[in-house]
């Protein structure tokens, strides 16, 4: 048994090791990944300073309801105003 244990010992060494994936397969992989979390980072990025130039910054921006508010409410004064 022992002279069996050691012939199958033999015989793997004398041949190459087979990988498990293709390196190449593997670097696509690994580049697409990293392409998709830099378009991500990048969209993100624009959406945030866009956030910050136009919203933000509006004047009828409200910062406890987080909305631009476009239907200002008239006051009586300037609705009569407006008739006369």
């Amino acid at each position: 048994m022992a002279q069996v244990q050691t012939a199958d010992r033999a015989g793997d060494s004398s041949q190459s090791a087979k990988a498990f994936m293709d390196l190449k397969k593997f670097l696509g992989a690994v580049v697409a990944l990293g392409a998709g979390y830099i378009i991500s980072t990048t969209a993100l990025l624009v959406e945030v300073i866009y956030w910050w130039i136009t919203v933000y910054r509006h004047p009828n921006y409200d910062k406890f309801a987080h909305a631009v508010i476009v239907n200002k409410k008239i006051n009586n004064s300037d609705a009569n105003l407006k008739t006369k």
